[in-house]
């Protein structure tokens, strides 16, 4: 490589290296930024307790038997999902807070090969709107555990 070449070269480096370093820092530092808080809670009265619901990640109607309740929250994308589970006995108040699902559009939000595995396990999705909000509970017959995604509408 002659002197020239390698002049050209570092040039080149110089000029497009802090440019690619800045793109993975900037990308890299996003991850790291990305507000993601996963809580939990053994009780309902501890959701309660913790303004998990007065903060909107859940409606509040959900079994007052629920336990072992899970929330992933992206703070930025006011995006959140997890499970909980109830009582069997529960379970028809529950379901008659919520319908089931109308529309592909709220399905849209929801991960297809997770809803895919859902549904081959027995789980139906039911819906729930409420001030710009839609939860989709995955929740299977008689049972005692729901899988929900919430996203704004």
């Amino acid at each position: 490589m002659t002197m020239r070449s390698r002049l050209g070269l570092f040039v080149a480096l110089f000029l497009l290296l802090p440019g690619a370093v800045a793109v993975g820092l900037f990308v890299t530092a996003s991850q790291w930024l990305t507000p993601v808080v996963t809580s939990e809670y053994d009780t309902y009265a501890d959701a309660v307790a913790d303004d998990l619901f007065d903060r909107g990640w859940l409606p509040d109607f959900i079994p007052a038997t629920a336990r072992h309740i899970v929330t992933t929250n992206n703070l930025d994308l006011n995006m959140s999902h997890g499970r909980f589970g109830y009582d069997r006995a529960d379970h028809a108040a529950f379901l008659a807070r919520l319908r089931p699902l109308q529309s592909d559009e709220a399905l849209s939000v929801v991960d297809p090969d997770w809803v895919a595995e859902l549904g081959a396990n027995g789980y139906r999705p039911y819906e729930f709107s409420d001030g710009g909000y839609v939860w989709i509970f995955f929740i299977r017959d008689g049972g005692d555990l729901a899988f929900y995604e919430m996203d704004p509408r």
